[in-house]
């Protein structure tokens, strides 16, 4: 009987003692420069260029404040804090995350499916976009999180963090780290 070993290369190495600078593997932008949307060509290319986008006054603060009440609406509700998708601060007992929470709220369902954010995520990624996972933080984090992205070898890398494309342009597997905030 042959025994053979697969090592997996971790691209993102984040359980060290000490901070690792990686190269980028994967593109920020997966559309072509035509691809139709909100974003100016100049702030594709910054984004392409820079690896992130600031948006100003994306949502307005009449919408924050909603956003905010339906926040307090979930944390306060004994039904979603017995939903298997919240996890409760141990010692608080207050709800730290609510996983999937673009299917308990139809305020957050509603802004996923908002083409400000649609429209984005699309002309970044180059094709059509699903959510993959949402989440919402009510509380702060630990104080023994770093908020550093997990490293997990082996997993599909995925283009964007927090968006998937419904096609890729690699040919072939890639791995790449899920993190704690996709």
């Amino acid at each position: 009987m042959t025994t053979t070993t697969t090592h997996v290369t971790d691209l993102y190495p984040t359980r060290g003692a000490t901070e690792v600078a990686t190269p980028r593997q994967d593109p920020v932008v997966w559309g072509s420069p035509d691809t139709p949307g909100p974003i100016p060509a100049a702030d594709l290319q910054a984004l392409d260029r820079d690896g992130f986008l600031a948006v100003d006054q994306l949502i307005g603060p009449d919408e924050v404040g909603a956003y905010r009440r339906e926040l307090e609406r979930l944390t306060t509700d004994p039904a979603v804090r017995a939903d298997e998708r919240s996890i409760v601060e141990p010692k608080s007992k207050e709800i730290r995350s609510v996983f999937e929470v673009h299917r308990i709220s139809k305020v957050f369902a509603k802004l996923v499916r908002d083409e400000r954010v649609v429209g984005r995520a699309r002309q970044i990624l180059g094709s059509d976009v699903y959510v993959h996972q949402s989440r919402i933080n009510a509380a702060s984090a630990p104080a023994a999180s770093t908020g550093t992205p997990t490293s997990r070898p082996g997993t599909p890398r995925t283009a964007c963090r927090t968006c998937a494309p419904s096609r890729s342009r690699s040919p072939s597997p890639r791995t790449t780290t899920p993190t704690a905030a996709s």
